[in-house]
This record gives structure tokens, C-alpha cells and sequence, in this order.
């Protein structure tokens, strides 16, 4: 077992030791007790050492511990014992890692490293101070308005991050996953069930995650998750911080689900009523029963939600139909548009009554549809024993109350003529036609006859008999039929008997006329009706079709004018962003300026006044600089109190001096006291051994004009005193760091500090210039043009600007 000395924090590696085992650290010779398990205070990890248990999760508990490397706190996620052994859950514990690792945003919590050590899996990640956002909730009830606004934009703001960068859903959006920073930022967490949303289990079945009081409904039918399962999840969290209390009460997981998919949301506002309509709405939007109702894209709900953050009404309307219970009868299909997602509320609406009539004969069990695949639901404590929950193909419990599945009215159906019955009177038009097809054979012979005419005037010139005789046949086997239709038909067969242009053909037509002449007549009117109705038709969808190409126009003006005010937007935005960060950098600059200044003066506690403001501010990059620079600073200011009183502590730390007569001496150091260096010079044999020795010669001078050299041997002695010789690199860094000299980098490197601390040493340039021209009144004529000279040798850039005003006035000095 691996575990690290309490007393010299050397790492011990004992392979024989019993858990209690009194043994000796080898390097220290402490005695210590060897840890009673992997997981016990002291243990090692890798490269972590624990330190306490901080909390526990559904895959394990989760440990403060501390990354010996590196000299940092972290969090240690460790999987439980009981799931080592179990390959799926050892695929999902390092799935969280790398996909947390995949992910740098401020708001989403930073995974560092996973591994396998000593029998356990575990990864570490970035120790976040401070408290859930359900902790939160559980001590104060509800949070105000703006809270959850501003928790909303930076939680949204990552999970756009983490679709867009990696096509990646968290799949477990929850008041438990979300930190609340001490310092008032906030952390997207738990990001073990992220997946890509084309990820299935290794036996083909998909596994519904989630908890019960967030779960968006199509997972508890086991339907495919995407962004706006993520998004109506967090609407439910957001529904919870604003009222305080959950979108759908139950006793247990199976009674919550139902509520999900059969009970209308109630109204933000019916509960408190002093969060905003434009934000009520906007929540009750991502929580639409059906994907279909809610945003579809992170884009236009961030859009919305900055509209909302301005006291304005969101631009996506919430649909009418968005709160219809879900029939579990139909699917809930992922890709729909509002008008197919409406459509199937309708369907859903229609068939409620059938569900509830279903459930009442099922004994109180609702059949779902869905995938072949089972599907589990995370509840927490354990769940009713009257309670069941099983999807696609299995039970599961509805809502007690059958009421809650119809309590939403049916919408009204819309009579609409199919184009089956359209072709059907079409083919009845046409019967009409060919039955009077006779008819209009025989009324293209009439057209010297005159209707209503008298049969005697229907008789030939010549009087033939026989067309008499065939004509009152006829008028009398006409008088025996009833109905049109019948006389019709015999009058189709009589005429084809005749011969055109006989003497009985157009008696004939005499007498049929009268009869055949109205039912003409109708058929005509018929056929203009229809072609008038055609064409009215043809018409209306022409003037339809303009319509829509006029709104088409309309709505493509409209964009282009959104998407121009956009981009000018979009550009202030980017200019603002320039002015500011311009902004930031010239006072950044100042500061610099202000604190070597105060450095170089060795008044430490002056140059942390500096960024007094700054560290305070509401800019969180402001914040960081200035504590950057503070910590630098106390370094200095350290090393510089360990050595300004140390009195006798350094005694003897040689100096090498050269004289006037460009002799190098050895002097001595005999004191510091109060910011002054007493020094003695050491005498040579010859000199001690002389029959009457000189007293030897003393010197003082102070620690700001100490050479550097000198300096560093009086640091690295005070340090070497003070059992602190492994900060010299960093604490002798940052002391010349602060007074603006450059040669800072070589030591500061040495002690691997940050880049970002090593990236401010060009900008000091200006600053050192500056400080050392500030001082040159307090020099005499001598050491200010020594001084001068090293400035326009070494910084001739930062130095050029101001070389004519101080040669003039080294030209102008008295001394």
C-alpha cells in the first residue's frame, strides 16, 4: 500500500503492512500507522492523496484529495467496489472522465486525469468551493428571479459549448449537478451520463437516464435523447428555483413519469406571482410535452433568454397545444416542425378518452409503444411496492386519477373533403353524360323544331301511315314510364332504330324533345358549374400563391433586416469587446507602472494597495490579474521583512568589493538593522600578522541600493536559515519580478510558475524605465549618469521617449 508520511509528506510504499501496522518513515523516521484501506486519510492514489470523503454519488463517492505533483486540491471520484467487476459500468466511469476532459469552458467543471490504482478506478477533477444548486434551494426555498436567469445563461451557455465542440448531451440536467461557486459563478457538473446521442449499449437497448423530477417525457418512452430533452430539463430545474417547488409532485418514480406525460404544467405565475411573465413563459416553453414545442437549438433560446433578461417577451411563441397529455399510443418522433407537433397533440387529444377507457381495463396498468429495448428510470430511495415503471412493451402505472388523462378538452375536428370522395362525383357527373348520350345525338337533329309543338304537327307532308302509326306507339310506350331516367333510356334505344333523315327520324325527334331538351339543359348547367368552380379554384390558388410569395418576400426582407441589425449588433458588440479589453490593458499598464515604482522604493505594502480596487471587482479576468499580482508581491514583500531586521542572523556572509585601487577585498557582514547593512573588511594574513594592526574599516549602506548580487547571497542565506531554501527560485523571482527587472524570467522558470505570470515580464519594461528615471533626483551626478547610460544601452525602445528631456536635465545639474 501506498500512503504519505503526515509529519515530512514523503510518499511510503509498503507491500507487507498490515492496516493499523505501526511502521517508520524513511525519511523522516516518524512512526505512522499503516491506512486501513485504499480509500482511508493519508492513502495514495496515483498521484493523489486522500483527504477526506466530500460526498457520494449513484457510481461512487467522491473525495478531497490532494495532487502531490502538481501541489494542488482536487476532487477524486472513485467507482464503487460493487461495479469494478462490471464492464458496462467501468465503460460509463471512463467515459466520464474523457469526456469531462474533452471539455474547457468556465462552466463546465474541469476533469484533470483517470486512472486505475490498488483495485480501483478513479478520475480526478477540479475541487469547486462552494455549494450545489440544490443545497442552495433546500436553505433558502426558492432563489430570486435574477439568480436563476443568470445560472440559466451560464449553464445554457455550456451545454451549447459542449454540443457544438463535441456534439455531446448531458442527459442528467438537475439542481444537484449545478455549482454555485463562493466566488458567484457557475459550474456545470457530473457529466458521467454525457454520450453522443448515436451511442447505444453493447447489446443494442438504450438505457433511460435521468431523474424523475426533471425527465423530459419522450426518455420515459424510451425515444432517443437530444439537446431539448436537455433543455426541457432544464426548465424543470428552473420551474423548481423560481417556485421552490417541483414541476410534478408524486409519491414515488412510476407516479412521476406519468405526470410528465399526462398532466398539464401548472402556470409559473398561478404559484408565485412575482416572477415575470416574460420568464414564466419562456420556461414553460422548454417544458412543452412534445420536443416538437420546444426551442430546437440553444441558439434561439439563448436569443430568448437575453430578451427575457431585459424585461422583453420571448420571440418563440409558446403553442397552443404544447401542455396536450401524451398518447402512449403514438410516438413521439424527435424531428418534428410545431404544425406536425400540433397535429399530433390533436391525435394525442383525440385519443385520451381511449386511453383512459384502456387504462380502466387494464386494471389500471397503461401499455406504452416504443423500442423493443428496456429502460430504466433513477429514482432516489427506493421505489413503492405498488409502484411499477416498465417501458417499451412492458406497464406501467398512469396517474390515479383518470381525469387528469381528458381534463384537456378535445379540439374540434375540421371537416375536410378527401380527394377519394372528389373523384367519386366525378365518376357520377360522368355516368349522368353517357345516359343523356343519346339524346344529344337526337337534339342535334332538332334544329328546326319547335318544342311543346302538338303531334299532329310532328306528321310528314305526305301523311305516311306507317310514321303515324310508329309515332303513337311511341307517345303511348312513353306514357306507360314513370320516371325521367327510364324514358330517357328507351328513347336511347328507339333512335338507334332510325334512320337519319327519314320521315319517322324526324317525327321521332319531334316528340322526344320535349323531354330530352331539360335534362340537357341540367347537364350543361352542371358542367359550366363545375368548370366556374374549377376555375374560382384555380384562381383562389393563384391568389393564394401570390400571397404566399408576397409573404415569403416579406419574411425574407424581414431576416435580411434582422439579420443586418444583428450584425450590426454584432459588430458594436466586437467593438465594445476591443474598447474593452484596449481599456483593460491601459490600466493594467498603469498599475504595472504604479507598482514597480513603489517596489523599486522597496514599500511593499504600497505596491499591494495598487490593485486594492481591482481585486474586488465585478470582472472576474480583473479579479484574476490583480491576485496574480498580489501573490507575486507577497513573495517580495516576504524575502524582503526576512532580511530588513534580521540583525546578527547573517553574520559572516562574504562580499566581494572592489576598491579605489581596483583591489577585490573580502568584506564581511556583520549586521542588517532596520533596512541597513553593516559591513566589515575582512584583513589579509599579512595584515593580522603586522605587529600594529589597523582597526579594520566598516561600511553601511542601505538594502535599496544593495547590488543584486549581493542581495540574492543575503536571500539565499536568510532562507537557508529560515528551512525555506526550496522557495528561493519563486520568492527571489517575484521579488525581482515587482521591481520591473527582467533577469526575473531565468529564476521564475526555475520555479515553474505560471505562464501567464511569465508572459507580464515584456510589459515591465516600460515600468522599470519609468520607476529608475523617477529615482534619478535622489542619485548625485555620478551614479545618475551610470544609471542613464544602463538604461539606454539595455531598454534603448522604452528609454527613446524620454532621452532628450533627461540628458537636458543631467546638463542642467549643479552637483
Amino acid at each position: 500500500m501506498r500512503f504519505q508520511c503526515s509529519h515530512c509528506k514523503a510518499v511510503l510504499d509498503i507491500e507487507d503492512g498490515e492496516p493499523g501496522e505501526l511502521v517508520a518513515c524513511g525519511q523522516c523516521n516518524a512512526t505512522l500507522a499503516v491506512p486501513m484501506s485504499v480509500t482511508s486519510a493519508g492513502s495514495m492514489l496515483g498521484d493523489f492523496a486522500i483527504v477526506r470523503e466530500i460526498g457520494c454519488g449513484g457510481m461512487g463517492r467522491v473525495y478531497l484529495a490532494h495532487q502531490v505533483s502538481l501541489d494542488r486540491p482536487v476532487a477524486l471520484k472513485i467507482l464503487s467496489e460493487n461495479f469494478v467487476q462490471d464492464t458496462n459500468f467501468i465503460k460509463n466511469f471512463i467515459n466520464e472522465a474523457r469526456t469531462a476532459a474533452s471539455l474547457n469552458h468556465p462552466n463546465i467543471v474541469q476533469a484533470y486525469a483517470v486512472n486505475f490504482d490498488s483495485g480501483c478506478y478513479y478520475f480526478a477533477m477540479e475541487l469547486v468551493e462552494g455549494n450545489t444548486m440544490k443545497q442552495v434551494l433546500q436553505n433558502s426555498g426558492r432563489l430570486v428571479h435574477e439568480k436563476v436567469l443568470a445560472i440559466a445563461w451560464d449553464v445554457l451557455g455550456a451545454l451549447d459549448y459542449a454540443w457544438r465542440e463535441k456534439k455531446l448531451i448531458h442527459r442528467d440536467i438537475k439542481p444537484d449537478n449545478i455549482m454555485l461557486t463562493n466566488d458567484g459563478r457557475t459550474k456545470l457538473a457530473d457529466l458521467g451520463l454525457a454520450r453522443k446521442i448515436t451511442e447505444t449499449n453493447e447489446d443494442g437497448s438504450s438505457e433511460l437516464y435521468g431523474t424523475p423530477q426533471y425527465v423530459a417525457p419522450e426518455l420515459i418512452l424510451s425515444c432517443p435523447a437530444d439537446i431539448r430533452s436537455d433543455i426541457y430539463s432544464m426548465g424543470a430545474t428552473m420551474y423548481h428555483a423560481l417556485t421552490g417547488s417541483y414541476p410534478y409532485r408524486a409519491q414515488d418514480a412510476n407516479s412521476m413519469a406519468m405526470e410528465h406525460l399526462f398532466t398539464p404544467l401548472q402556470p409559473i405565475q398561478e404559484l408565485v406571482s412575482d416572477v415575470p411573465l416574460p420568464l414564466a413563459r419562456l420556461v414553460e416553453i422548454m417544458m412543452a410535452k412534445r420536443p416538437g414545442h420546444r426551442y430546437q437549438n440553444y441558439q434561439n433560446l439563448l436569443a430568448d433568454l437575453q430578451l427575457v433578461k431585459n424585461g422583453e417577451m420571448p420571440r418563440t411563441l409558446l403553442p397552443a397545444m404544447s401542455q396536450i397529455p401524451v398518447d402512449t399510443d403514438l410516438p413521439i418522433p424527435q424531428s418534428l416542425s410545431i404544425e406536425e407537433a400540433d397535429l399530433l397533440a390533436a391525435a394525442s387529444a383525440a385519443g385520451a378518452e381511449k386511453s383512459a377507457v384502456n387504462v380502466g381495463k387494464k386494471s389500471g396498468k397503461l401499455v406504452l409503444g416504443g423500442k423493443s429495448s428496456g429502460a430504466t428510470l433513477a429514482a432516489s430511495g427506493s421505489p413503492s411496492s405498488t409502484g411499477e415503471l416498465k417501458l417499451s412493451g412492458k406497464t406501467i402505472h398512469p396517474p390515479s386519477d383518470p381525469a387528469i388523462i381528458t381534463q384537456v378538452a378535445t379540439p374540434e375536428k375540421t371537416a375536410v373533403e378527401s380527394p377519394k370522395r372528389t373523384r367519386l362525383m366525378l365518376l357520377i357527373v360522368a355516368a349522368v353524360i353517357l345516359v343523356f348520350g343519346a339524346g344529344l345525338g337526337i337534339w342535334g337533329a332538332m334544329h328546326g323544331s319547335q318544342k311543346g309543338e302538338a303531334l299532329t304537327e310532328t306528321l310528314p307532308p305526305s301523311g305516311n301511315a306507317t310514321a303515324v302509326a310508329g309515332l303513337t306507339g311511341l307517345q303511348a310506350a312513353l306514357n306507360k314510364l314513370s320516371s325521367e331516367g327510364e324514358k330517357l333510356a328507351f328513347l336511347k334505344g328507339e333512335a338507334i332504330k332510325l334512320d337519319v333523315g327519314s320521315p319517322e327520324y324526324d317525327a321521332f325527334v319531334n316528340v322526344s324533345a320535349p323531354l330530352l331538351e331539360p335534362a340537357l339543359q341540367a347537364a350543361r348547367e352542371r358542367l359550366k358549374s363545375e368548370r366556374k368552380t374549377d376555375w374560382e379554384n384555380r384562381q383562389a390558388g393563384y391568389q393564394e400563391d401570390l400571397k404566399q410569395q408576397q409573404e415569403a418576400a416579406l419574411a425574407q426582407a424581414e431576416r435580411e433586416k434582422k439579420e443586418a441589425a444583428e450584425k450590426a449588433e454584432q459588430t458594436r458588440l466586437e467593438k465594445a469587446a476591443e474598447e474593452k479589453t484596449a481599456a483593460f490593458a491601459k490600466k493594467q499598464q498603469n498599475l504595472r507602472n504604479i507598482m514597480v515604482q513603489q517596489a523599486q522604493e522597496l514599500d511593499f505594502s504600497g505596491a499591494r494597495k495598487v490593485f486594492a480596487v481591482m481585486v474586488a471587482s465585478e470582472e472576474e479576468q480583473e479579479r484574476d490579474w490583480a491576485g496574480m499580482w498580489l501573490s507575486s508581491l507577497d513573495d517580495a514583500e516576504q524575502l524582503y521583512q526576512l532580511l530588513r531586521n534580521s540583525k546578527g542572523k547573517l553574520a559572516g556572509v562574504l562580499f566581494r568589493i572592489r576598491d579605489e585601487r581596483r583591489i577585490d577585498r573580502d568584506w564581511e557582514v556583520v549586521s542588517i538593522l532596520y533596512d541597513t547593512v553593516k559591513i566589515v573588511r575582512v584583513n589579509t594574513e599579512r595584515e593580522k600578522n603586522s605587529k600594529n594592526p589597523e582597526p579594520a574599516p566598516e561600511k553601511t549602506f542601505e538594502l535599496n541600493d544593495i547590488n543584486l548580487n549581493y542581495f540574492m547571497l543575503l536571500a539565499k542565506k536568510v532562507l537557508e536559515c529560515e528551512n525555506r531554501t526550496d522557495e528561493f527560485d519563486r520568492m527571489f523571482g517575484n521579488y525581482l519580478l515587482t521591481r520591473g527587472y527582467p533577469i526575473a524570467k531565468k529564476w521564475l522558470e526555475a520555479a515553474m510558475v505560471s505562464d501567464r505570470l511569465l508572459s507580464e515580464i515584456p510589459f515591465l519594461r516600460e515600468s522599470y524605465v519609468k520607476a529608475r528615471l523617477n529615482l534619478l533626483d535622489k542619485m548625485n551626478r555620478r551614479e545618475a549618469e551610470r544609471e542613464v547610460a544602463i538604461l539606454k544601452n539595455n531598454f534603448s525602445e522604452e528609454f527613446a521617449p524620454f532621452i532628450e528631456d533627461v540628458m537636458q536635465k543631467l546638463k542642467d545639474r549643479k552637483d
